[in-house]
């Protein structure tokens, strides 16, 4: 399941729910602040939550973003970051590709969990140029 509502834990009450897996599209404009906003909304959409609103706002740095991202994915016991579509990320639009591969290094640092990146075959130089980035 992609959410566990736990309730008790060791036989004393426990509320919390777990999100197991969290899929994000990459924004369609290939921007990653945009894709920080569909972070937050995904969590708004599945946990009734107003993240977007307290998060998401234009004003806030892509770096912000990152750590409030770091920070709710902690608090919701987030096991997988999924991002589908990276074929949309625009090199353009994000300030180059060093500055995109930069981001998703960050990215999986900052939050501490795993990141399964999909794309169809024009994402290719994309995925294998990340490999190499994340290969130590």
């Amino acid at each position: 399941p992609q959410l566990i509502k736990h309730h008790e834990y060791q036989g004393k009450p426990f509320i919390f729910t777990q999100i197991c897996w969290l899929k994000l599209d990459c924004p369609f404009d290939g921007s990653l602040k945009g894709l920080c906003i569909s972070f937050f909304a995904e969590l708004d959409r599945l946990l009734g939550s107003n993240y977007l609103n307290k998060f998401g706002s234009q004003r806030n740095t892509t770096d912000l973003m990152l750590q409030r991202m770091a920070h709710l994915s902690s608090l919701h016991g987030i096991g997988l970051l999924i991002v589908d579509e990276v074929q949309h990320l625009s090199l353009s639009k994000s300030g180059g590709s060093e500055k995109m591969l930069n981001f998703f290094v960050t990215l999986v640092n900052t939050i501490g969990i795993p990141v399964l990146m999909v794309g169809t075959n024009k994402a290719i130089s994309i995925l294998i140029t990340m490999s190499f980035k994340f290969s130590y």
